[in-house]
């Protein structure tokens, strides 16, 4: 079933099921050291590493052209000659470039140039702050409070806030249910998976995303994961 997703996604999204295969092997990875005995380690580890082969097979199968880019990417990642955030600044130039009536950055602010941050990591850090206030918090009220600055929308924004207060109340509502789950039976890997891949998705939305209206339809991808946390919860 895993493979059949990885499949499926891969061709419609690629870096979904990228990032897919990277929690899963986050899981795997904490249910070999954390949560196997001593014994079954060893068949453990192989049994993930033989399933996220599999995957990984799929995934390039799947994503068809996008292989090759991930691939390189990866390989460069493992030895060193490439970052997540050097990936991810590249592929913010494009939405800067692009502009728009809802871009949330300032105006003037540096079009980033292939993986060139003059800014350094104070900008980095500004511009994810930025991108996950607009994830969770109302648009409205970071407009309000100058946080961010544009003219599009017009009576749309009252919608998209209203889509905010409902994603924040059943996002904290997974996240209550999952601590105390966490405190009386522990963690299992399943929400582990789900609570990286969220991390991974919400962080890569909020920091590569600078159109508002690009970010409200995309966010969906980022609470999808947390959503996901009851269903994995031990009963």
């Amino acid at each position: 079933l895993m493979a059949v997703g990885i499949y499926g996604v891969a061709g419609i999204r690629a870096y979904v099921a990228f990032f897919e295969i990277a929690a899963l092997a986050a899981a795997a990875i904490y249910s070999v050291v954390v949560r196997a005995d001593a014994r079954p380690r060893s068949r453990a580890a192989i049994m993930h590493a033989a399933l996220l082969a599999v995957l990984w097979c799929l995934f390039v199968t799947g994503a068809g052209a996008y292989a090759p880019e991930y691939q390189e990417y990866l390989w460069s990642f493992v030895s060193g000659r490439a970052t997540s955030v050097a990936m991810l600044d590249t592929a913010r130039s494009g939405f800067v470039a692009v502009g728009g009536a809802t871009s949330l950055d300032p105006a003037g602010a540096p079009l980033f140039v292939a993986a060139a941050t003059p800014e350094g990591g104070r900008g980095r850090v500004e511009r994810l702050w930025r991108g996950y206030a607009a994830l969770f918090v109302p648009i409205s009220v970071l407009r309000a409070a100058s946080i961010v600055k544009f003219k599009g929308g017009a009576g749309l924004l009252a919608i998209t806030d209203i889509d905010t207060i409902v994603i924040d109340m059943t996002v904290f509502a997974a996240l209550c249910l999952f601590v105390m789950s966490a405190r009386a039976h522990g963690v299992s890997p399943g929400p582990v998976f789900a609570l990286v891949l969220a991390i991974l998705l919400s962080a890569s939305l909020a920091y590569v995303v600078t159109n508002y209206g690009t970010l409200f339809r995309l966010r969906l991808l980022a609470v999808t994961p947390l959503w996901m946390l009851p269903v994995m919860l031990p009963n």
